[in-house]
């Protein structure tokens, strides 16, 4: 990106710029070494201000103009999408091969990839309009388990969960056991009495 330091930058150039959400352009925009005015209806930082912040901070980076913001998702949306946080939802992408090399230092998924495996598993569902709808059966909350295998701990249903014998799936944010699934393992096995009433 060109440099020039005559003019000033509006707070949604600056969003655009660094792509962090509005609310985090506002909060540079109230760093006092950039003093922040108001002109003309919006609040604008003289562009000398902004780049002698900028390259005293390590924090945030430009983008490239090379780089098309549309075809990828942020680890933030990703987070809002499922209800973790930001990091998790770094760490995730990573861990999944979903990230994707960009000219910042956040994390970012090709929207193309990341929808690919979205479709393509099971255990991840979300009612986020930017992902298509998955046809998700009918699921067991963690207290519906524990009811069904007389055991009162949360600990122990999760200790379950882990042994692979049913589909554990991620709904809104909440671990849910797949009921066909389930059920499938459950008359299968002589364990877990079912518990009366």
């Amino acid at each position: 990106m060109e440099r020039t330091h005559d003019g000033s930058f509006t707070v949604p150039e600056i969003q655009k710029m660094l792509h962090v959400s509005h609310v985090t352009a506002y909060e540079i925009s109230k760093n006092p070494r950039l003093g922040r005015a108001m002109v003309c209806g919006q609040y604008r930082i003289l562009k000398k201000k902004f780049w002698k912040w900028y390259d005293a901070q390590t924090r945030y980076s430009l983008f490239e103009t090379h780089f098309d913001r549309e075809k990828y998702y942020s680890s933030g949306e990703i987070a809002e999408m499922f209800g973790w946080t930001t990091d998790y939802a770094g760490c995730f992408l990573k861990r999944h091969g979903l990230r994707a090399e960009t000219s910042t230092r956040r994390v970012y998924t090709l929207k193309e990839d990341f929808i690919d495996w979205y479709i393509h598993q099971m255990r991840y569902c979300s009612s986020d309009p930017r992902l298509p709808p998955k046809n998700v059966s009918p699921t067991y909350d963690i207290h519906q388990v524990k009811r069904k295998l007389n055991i009162k701990s949360n600990h122990s249903a999760y200790a379950i969960y882990k042994k692979g014998w049913f589909d554990v799936i991620r709904v809104g944010g909440q671990t849910r056991v797949d009921k066909e699934s389930f059920d499938k393992w459950f008359r299968s096995q002589c364990r877990y009495p079912l518990k009366k009433g």
